[in-house]
C-alpha cells in the first residue's frame, strides 16, 4: 500500500498516516555539461517545498526549482519526483520523520535506501516509531 505523498518530492508510503516533520536527503550521480557523472546531494524538508515545481540537473547539481508547472518523473512514487531523473542515476535516498509509537509519543526516525531499491518496495511504512521499507 502507497500512500499518496504530501508532495511528489517526499517519498510515499503508508508511514506518512502516522509521521511528521519529513525530510529527505537524495544522492544521485549527475550528468554535467560534458557528460561527465558527478555525485550530488539534495537535503530539504517539506517547509523548503512551498512554490517547488521541480527537482533539476543543473550541470552535476541536484537543484530545487521554483514555478508552478507540474513535477515530471513520478512513476516510482518511493523516487522523489523531478526533471534531474532524466540526466542522473538516483543512488540513495534517506528519509527522517516523527514517527507516532505505539503509546502515541513521536520519536525521529531515519530510513536509508538505495534507488535500485525503490522499484521493489510496496510500501515506506511506520512500525512503532520506525520507518521500514517493505
Amino acid at each position: 500500500m502507497t500512500t499518496s505523498s504530501c508532495s511528489p518530492f517526499i517519498p510515499a508510503g503508508s508511514y506518512q498516516e502516522s509521521a511528521t516533520d519529513f525530510s529527505v536527503t537524495l544522492t544521485a550521480a549527475c550528468l554535467d555539461i560534458n557528460k561527465i557523472p558527478v555525485e550530488s546531494t539534495l537535503s530539504f524538508n517539506t517547509s523548503q517545498l512551498n512554490g517547488i515545481c521541480d527537482i533539476a540537473n543543473d550541470n552535476g547539481s541536484l537543484q530545487l526549482v521554483s514555478g508552478t508547472t507540474t513535477p515530471v518523473n513520478t512513476s516510482n512514487p518511493f523516487i522523489p519526483a523531478g526533471s534531474y531523473q532524466n540526466s542522473s542515476s538516483v543512488q540513495q535516498i534517506i528519509i527522517s520523520a516523527a514517527c507516532k509509537t505505539g503509546t502515541g509519543s513521536s520519536k525521529i526516525s531515519q530510513l536509508t535506501y538505495l534507488g535500485t531499491q525503490a522499484a521493489s518496495l510496496t510500501d515506506i511504512m511506520n512500525n512503532n516509531g520506525n520507518l521500514v521499507a517493505i
